[in-house]
């Protein structure tokens, strides 16, 4: 029997899309959830690839990279492009979440107050506003986020994003009522829907 283990932190961020694509193709996995205390030690722990987390192991076998590991997931589970085309557009949206998220871990990565409060104004008023509303325009006119289709970015986007409000502070999903459509379908796949059941509580 194959021997799946993911450690991430004891949150849903980055670590939450690969838990759900794990689900989705019924894989027992153990789920190592590292305390935030530890982050500024990751670079010294010599089995944490590049003092990085998220990181599969399959059989011991290290992977990392979230969305190395997600494209890796999604040809067993189905869930990459029919072609290079529709591949090159998942890749994009991945990207652009990518940043967006970039955009979220200034937030989290601030020590001063006053930064905090400065970064967490721009998140709110302009940075949020400006990647949802694209992110919810495309969602409404396709159902997914690429190619009209479910694909392994949806899991990538709905898995982080479900850490956000826990972040700043005020619930996210009311205001774009399809990127909340589209979260109740990853959240109801099979497998995912039983992850969703049983998985630890986590506000972020």
């Amino acid at each position: 029997m194959t021997l799946y283990k993911l450690t991430y932190l004891d949150a849903k961020g980055l670590g939450e899309s690969i838990r759900f694509i794990l689900s989705y193709l019924e894989k027992e996995f153990e789920d190592i959830r590292l305390p935030f205390e530890i982050l500024s030690q990751l670079r010294k722990m010599p089995e944490v690839p590049y003092g990085r987390v998220p990181y599969l192991e399959i059989d011991g076998a290290v992977m990392y990279q979230t969305t190395a590991i997600l494209r890796f997931l999604a040809i067993e589970a189905g869930l990459n492009g029919s072609n290079n085309k529709e591949n090159l557009n998942i890749d994009m949206i991945a990207g652009t979440v990518g940043d967006f998220i970039t955009e979220i871990q200034r937030y989290i990565k601030a020590k001063e107050p006053a930064e905090k409060d400065y970064i967490k104004e721009c998140l709110v008023k302009e940075i949020i506003p400006f990647y949802m509303d694209k992110f919810e325009t495309l969602i409404a006119k396709e159902g997914y986020l690429a190619n009209g289709k479910l694909s392994w970015v949806d899991m990538y986007a709905v898995g982080y994003f479900e850490s956000i409000p826990g972040l700043v502070g005020f619930e996210l999903f009311e205001k774009y009522p399809s990127f909340k459509a589209l979260t109740k379908k990853i959240h109801s796949l099979p497998g995912v829907k039983d992850w969703i059941q049983k998985r630890p509580v986590a506000n972020i």
